[in-house]
């Protein structure tokens, strides 16, 4: 019997943007970055909730301003509406 292997993806990276190339992102391999916050420190209306929501959220500094950073890393970004989501 003669087994069949599934095509191997390309070289992972793109060596123009020096980024993960997308079908291997979109492959069983790809993965998300998560930030794990505990929601009362989320939800806080003090200084603590404040400055997360203002690095993490979607209106946040990683998500305005840390494409570049991210992207030095080898990482892709996230679309617009889908960066600073909350589950």
């Amino acid at each position: 019997m003669r087994r069949t292997l599934a095509k191997p993806l390309a070289v992972t990276t793109n060596t123009t943007t020096d980024t993960i190339k997308a079908p291997f992102a979109a492959s069983p391999f790809g993965r998300l970055l998560r930030d794990v916050v505990r929601r009362p420190d989320w939800q806080s209306t003090g200084v603590k909730g404040t400055t997360l929501r203002g690095i993490l959220g979607i209106n946040g500094w990683i998500c305005a301003n840390g494409g570049p950073v991210i992207k030095s890393y080898g990482f892709l970004q996230l679309p617009p509406g889908t960066c600073g989501s909350t589950a």
